[in-house]
């Protein structure tokens, strides 16, 4: 299978900064057992990724929307 890149973008409509945020983006079982990448450019915000993408996304301000960047390879 040839690799693949998608994003995922997480808003935050407010009317407070979200101090943390977790998101969960499940991957097909096609690609179970793929190795991969998960990142996005807030300060302190961390992803990890398996069979199940993570991330944890920290101080989201109101209005404020981040990327998460995934490459599946």
């Amino acid at each position: 299978d040839a690799s693949f890149t998608y994003t995922l973008n997480v808003s935050n409509t407010g009317p407070d900064t979200a101090p943390t945020v977790s998101v969960s983006d499940p991957l097909q079982a096609s690609h179970a057992g793929t190795t991969g990448s998960a990142t996005t450019a807030g300060p302190g915000d961390s992803c990890s990724f398996g069979t199940t993408v993570n991330c944890t996304l920290l101080n989201l301000a109101s209005g404020e929307t981040r990327s998460i960047l995934i490459t599946v390879n």
